[in-house]
């Protein structure tokens, strides 16, 4: 058989890989190679290109990428292989060079040729080719134009790196686009280049304190991949930015928290040094960033990994412990957050070094057994006693406590008596107190299962013997037991420990082996069917379709299945031997495959041989389309699969474009997606010309979004000047805008891809808008304009769009005006959002001269409401801003009571960021609100809802507005407001309660408390005074007030309240807050509540007197009888444990 046929029959029979073999084993390649350059196959220009890769032929490769009439994606893989083959670097320069600037090649082509540089053999160790070529290239073209930073700059030095984006006037990481591919490829390649850039950033915020706070918590993501590249340097850049935030804020990051085992496994030291920082701002709480809230969420455990050291243990204990003070009242709660992660741990190691430091370590060196037991019993409970089941000599003191507690208050249960005795060390009377509770729960089969359990855990953390004595026991037992408790007792074994395993279960595996032995046996044994499928019904399985792929002995059985040219499903897979297959599932034995999975043929087309890609074809086509049970979703799965096909390639191709002529008027939603579908396949040039042209006749409303999106790949395909030329032959044409506005959209946005070209805003943009067209088209043209603001040059294209903005300013059509702010995509896909950061001051200009203008758009109060809402005031001329609040918070017509609270939040926003030095502009306000109250509420009091006392509701809002606000301050800023109580107490003595509010919120110490209580005092008759200590008592408990209140400890707060009570005889003002944070709470002084308690029930203020006698204590019995039960209690030594041997 001569080469060629023996070819041709193995792109038949043959796989891909046969055929690549056999070529390669020819000695002369020279007639398989003729063969295949006069071929016109599609598979054989594949093969071609593989040979001539394989035999470095630099011609060959040479000459199809060059060659017009091929199809393009093959041409850019022969580009890519002449590349790969090369040594020589200026070669390739000078290639690189040629190619980008050809205007007949297509951006597609540029995009891929670039991206494979980095994989160049002698590229790789070039010190400047990628600096030079960056270089270069940014002379003629903006750096971002082809994803010419993402494919260059990564792959330069850092000096080169730092130096091309000085050049680029790019000094922060905000300024690089955050779902551009230039920041992917930094990120991945040059880790430590983005955190020096988001130093940068956070240099840039450290003036505005709300943006630096919530810096990593915007950046959550970002700084999660940076931590599993450069964990050392992220956490070192997360230690120095916690160190800067006030101590309130300094919330564990979120991505700490999530990728918390790996870090403490890569940079330990660094994470015990950062969790120290956090937990430091109040003992017994670690809170990290959440986006669902503001406060953070507490961290109840760490995540360690199972190399985490005895030292690290001990020192993050010690760093939380003393440091963090969590050692007053938080001793078990920080156990349990160092204990939790680290028990999933079963292996014997981890247990002995759990036991070196927790019980040798931190409980008898550092601690002192004996006040840790002190410790155990005050903040203990059940919870605690699962905490420490390992150890014995902590549980047993608990439990005994415990049981005491329970049986002063109530009679203990027998089951819970059993779970509480189960933690304690077993000696000859806990022995006969399990027989006892044993037999009092014995006729609860629940009960009975759980005490078998209960038992053998008390035996096994004691010692070796007591385990041979329960076991012993519980074997005896189980000869009259349920057959399910036996089994469930026996699966129990299997959860337990490796110390269990390994240690104890050799040593007792005769009394195991013959509890087994009686569950074999028992009379309650159940037959179980096992239901046998034949080998081929397997092939319903991916992974076993996978294998068989790549099997030559499977192989036929392939073939078989597909033969026929139809489905396969159940029935074919089966036979009369397996008629069990009424008990599958409904949509197994509904299955219904295009000859395989398509997901194995999208993975393991390859494996396909050519004859097997022709039933599969053909079944693809004109057998599973065709099935009305099919839904449409796997249809267009099974139709992207034919373009992997490449022995039916050209077969496809020709069927699809039949197809694309035959579509009737009935169109079925799939045929939107065929009319496209051939332009995923690798065309030519004039094939995707003729698909250019075949989709501008079907376009319509009802595909017009599947044919932009045909028409957008075709655009990237095609060299710009020749799609252009036809675009624009659409779109200027005058049947365009009869096309619908649906349409008119989608083809506008294709635009957006030539915003380098601003010919575009004279030739397709002012001509449409001059034509007033759509109001939806007309926002979707002002949106294609901003696409182009920061790539113009010439004076007239600036004026041009300048004046197309500005009309759109003054539109009547509410989403025309939405279109000139980010409010209405969102940041992330305005058009404009990429030029915030950028160096130039065109986003400075559009926010002052644009969106500054629709605030007094001439028309539509709706318009003017939407941008007060959503100007962005950190880039707008802020005096300016700062006048027009003012007027609009003292007028009180139509469209100022409207209007005037947005406009006030943008001056609190001012405030907030610094814009403004002072809240002199905000009390100006309030001021001239008091001076003009006599004019206008006089004439307007009680006349309807609009015009009733509009000037005193006002400052109500305005109060109420800084109250909820006043917490984003900082306390400088904070203070500033105490000037307004004498203004409002001036103004109304009714807003007592409003500024008293404002007062406690802004606080800062006691003597501002004593401070305000005076001047109430001063200002306030004596009933309305003592009436307004009782409401702002409660304000000064609530949480929510965020005052410096909340910040004290237990103590502090009770001697906040006695400075008050005993000092200034304000014992109503105090009473709440002692009530909800001091008498309930564990760590408070109790002798001094309950001495303050008995002061306040002989008090002469009545009211005082009646809500302290009111008030019921709910302190705990003091503990001297369990005191004594436990010095007279023997705790067994760390050393009766079997593993301290180890």
């Amino acid at each position: 058989m001569s080469t060629i046929n023996k070819y041709e029959l193995l792109k038949t029979e043959g796989a891909w890989n046969d055929r690549m073999k056999y070529v390669l084993s020819l000695s002369d390649k020279t007639e398989i190679e003729q063969y295949l350059r006069q071929s016109t196959s599609y598979e054989d220009l594949q093969m071609l290109i593989f040979l001539s890769k394989s035999t470095k032929n630099e011609k060959n490769l040479f000459d199809i990428f060059k060659t017009d009439s091929l199809p393009i994606i093959q041409r850019i893989i022969a580009g890519k292989g002449w590349l790969k083959i090369q040594r020589d670097e200026q070669k390739i320069y000078e290639f690189i060079l040629e190619t980008m600037n050809d205007r007949n090649i297509s951006r597609f082509f540029k995009h891929k040729i670039l991206d494979n540089l980095h994989r160049i053999d002698c590229l790789k160790k070039s010190s400047s080719f990628f600096y030079n070529l960056a270089c270069r290239l940014t002379e003629s073209y903006h750096h971002d134009q082809y994803n010419l930073d993402a494919h260059l700059v990564p792959f330069c030095s850092k000096d080169q790196i730092l130096n091309l984006l000085s050049r680029w006037s790019i000094e922060r990481l905000e300024q690089i686009d955050s779902s551009s591919l230039f920041r992917s490829r930094l990120i991945h390649y040059q880790p430590l280049i983005i955190i020096h850039l988001i130093q940068c950033d956070l240099n840039e915020k450290r003036i505005n304190n709300e943006k630096f706070s919530n810096y990593f918590h915007e950046n959550n993501r970002l700084l999660s991949l940076l931590a599993r590249k450069q964990a050392k340097a992220i956490l070192r850049l997360t230690i120095e930015y916690m160190n800067q935030l006030e101590k309130h804020k300094r919330l564990l990051p979120y991505f700490i928290e999530l990728n918390q085992n790996y870090l403490f496994k890569k940079v330990p030291d660094e994470m015990i040094e950062l969790i120290t920082i956090v937990a430091s701002n109040q003992p017994g709480t670690i809170k990290y960033q959440t986006t669902w809230n503001a406060e953070g969420s507490d961290l109840y455990s760490f995540a360690f990994p199972r190399s985490f050291s005895v030292d690290h243990y001990t020192r993050l204990f010690f760093a939380l412990y003393d440091t963090c003070k969590w050692s007053e009242n938080h001793t078990i709660r920080l156990l349990h957050c160092v204990l939790e992660c680290s028990k999933r741990y079963s292996g014997l190691y981890s247990s002995r070094k759990r036991r070196k430091w927790l019980l040798d370590i931190v409980i008898n060196e550092r601690i002192g057994k004996e006040l840790f037991i002190d410790k155990l019993l005050k903040e203990g409970n059940e919870e605690t006693l699962l905490l420490f089941e390992e150890y014995t000599e902590i549980t047993t003191p608990l439990s005994l406590y415990l049981i005491s507690q329970y049986e002063t208050n109530k009679t203990v249960s027998a089951s819970h008596r059993l779970s509480l005795i189960r933690y304690q060390f077993m000696t000859k009377d806990i022995f006969d107190q399990f027989l006892t509770l044993f037999y009092q729960t014995n006729s609860n089969v629940k009960q009975r299962e759980q005490n078998y359990l209960l038992f053998l855990q008390c035996a096994v953390s004691t010692n070796d013997e007591q385990v041979k004595n329960v076991l012993q026991w519980i074997q005896k037992r189980c000869t009259n037991e349920r057959l399910a408790i036996i089994e469930n007792f026996l699966d129990s074994l299997s959860r337990y420990n490796n110390r269990f395993h390994l240690k104890i279960l050799p040593n007792n595996f005769e009394i195991i082996e013959a509890i087994i032995e009686l569950a074999i046996n028992h009379l309650q044994k159940t037959a179980y069917t096992l239901q046998i499928i034949i080998d081929k019904i397997f092939l319903l399985n991916d992974i076993v379709q996978q294998i068989a792929l790549r099997s030559r002995q499977h192989s036929l059985l392939i073939d078989k299945l597909v033969e026929d040219d139809k489905c396969v499903t159940f029935e074919k897979l089966s036979n009369e031997a397996t008629k069990l297959a009424t008990n599958l599932k409904a949509e197994t034995k509904n299955i219904k495959l295009p000859g395989l999975s398509i997901h194995v043929l999208n993975c393991s087309f390859h494996y396909l041989t050519g004859k097997q890609q022709e039933h599969i074809t053909k079944i693809i086509l004109h057998d599973f389309l065709q099935d009305k049970e099919v839904t449409n979703p796997k249809k267009l799965k099974s139709l992207r699969v034919l373009h992997r096909l490449t022995h039916t390639y050209d077969q496809s191709l020709r069927w699809l474009v039949l197809s694309q002529k035959n579509i009737s008027n009935d169109i079925d939603p799939l045929d939107h997606i065929i009319i496209c579908l051939p332009v995923t396949f690798d065309l030519t040039t004039q094939q995707l010309l003729k698909q250019f042209h075949f989709l501008k006749m079907k376009l319509n409303a009802s595909n017009a979004k599947y044919i932009s999106d045909a028409m957008l790949t075709i655009s990237r395909r095609l060299p710009d000047k020749i799609f252009l030329k036809h675009y624009l032959d659409l779109v200027c044409n005058e049947q365009f805008q009869k096309l619908g506005i649906t349409a008119n959209k989608e083809i506008l946005r294709l635009l957006n891809e030539y915003t380098s070209d601003s010919s575009l805003l004279k030739s397709v943009i002012k001509p449409l808008w001059d034509s007033r067209p759509h109001e939806d088209v007309r926002a979707c043209l002002i949106l294609t304009s901003l696409n182009f603001i920061n790539k113009l040059q010439s004076k007239e294209d600036k004026t041009l769009v300048w004046k197309i903005l500005e009309e759109a300013a003054d539109d009547n059509y509410l989403p025309v005006v939405q279109s000139l702010f980010s409010a209405h995509r969102g940041s992330s896909r305005w058009p404009l959002s990429r030029l915030i950061t950028s160096s130039d001051d065109n986003f400075q200009t559009f926010i002052n001269r644009i969106q500054f203008r629709i605030l007094d758009h001439p028309t539509s109060l709706e318009a003017r409401l939407w941008a007060w809402a959503n100007i962005d005031c950190e880039h707008c001329d802020v005096q300016n801003l700062i006048e027009k609040v003012k007027q609009l918070c003292v007028q009180f017509d139509k469209n100022a009571n409207t209007l005037w609270e947005n406009a006030f939040n943008k001056i609190i926003s001012y405030y907030k960021q610094q814009k403004i030095s002072s809240s002199n502009e905000i009390i100006d306000i309030i001021k001239k609100l008091v001076s003009i109250r006599a004019e206008v509420d006089s004439k307007e009091n009680a006349i309807d809802n609009q015009h009733d006392l509009p000037v005193y509701h006002r400052i109500h809002r305005i109060l109420t507005i800084l109250i909820d606000r006043i917490n984003q301050f900082d306390n400088e800023k904070k203070l500033s407001f105490r000037s307004l109580a004498p203004i409002i107490l001036q103004f109304d003595k009714t807003f007592t309660l409003t500024i008293g509010t404002l007062l406690i919120k802004i606080a800062q110490n006691r003597d501002d408390l004593k401070a305000m209580l005076i001047f109430f005092q001063e200002n306030l008759s004596e009933n309305y005074f003592e009436n307004i200590l009782i409401r702002l008592a409660e304000i000064l408990s609530n949480k929510k007030s965020n005052g410096f209140v909340q910040q004290l400890t237990v103590n502090e707060k009770l001697d906040l309240a006695q400075w008050f009570i005993k000092e200034k005889d304000c014992g109503l003002f105090v009473f709440d807050l002692l009530k909800s944070h001091v008498f309930n709470q564990p760590g408070a002084d109790r002798e001094q509540c309950q001495t303050l308690l008995r002061q306040m029930r002989q008090s002469e203020n009545l009211f005082l007197r009646q809500q302290a006698l009111e008030y019921t204590v709910r302190w705990k019995r003091k503990r001297e009888k369990h005191q004594r039960q436990r010095n007279k209690l023997s705790v067994p030594n760390a050393s009766s444990d079997p593993d301290t041997s180890d």
